[in-house]
């Protein structure tokens, strides 16, 4: 199943999951990605992908608790993550298209 995942998404799914966790801050994650890709374009998508969740994230998550099944808090926090970058992908990122978001 990871595989069907691009190299740009996952390592914003690390990055997110690290920031929220309290494991690191956001330029220490944003530094981290950049070494673990080599393509410009790859590191700038993860970039934009993490900034752009944490800068919406309360937007996010209202949709999130709008449109799901349990309240926010009661989403295991990995999946809370992934809802959280897919949408802000469908919604600002004009260049993504929906399916390559989920």
């Amino acid at each position: 199943m990871v595989s069907m995942i691009s190299q740009p998404r996952l390592t914003a799914f690390r990055a997110l999951t690290a920031v929220e966790t309290g494991r690191t801050d956001l330029p220490s994650a944003l530094a981290q990605t950049r070494g673990s890709l080599t393509d410009e374009r790859d590191r700038a998508l993860t970039a934009e992908i993490v900034t752009g969740t944490l800068r919406w994230r309360g937007q996010l998550d209202a949709l999130v608790a709008h449109f799901g099944r349990r309240p926010v808090s009661r989403l295991d926090p990995e999946i809370l993550t992934i809802l959280r970058l897919s949408v802000y992908q469908i919604l600002h990122l004009a260049r993504v298209p929906a399916a390559a978001a989920t």
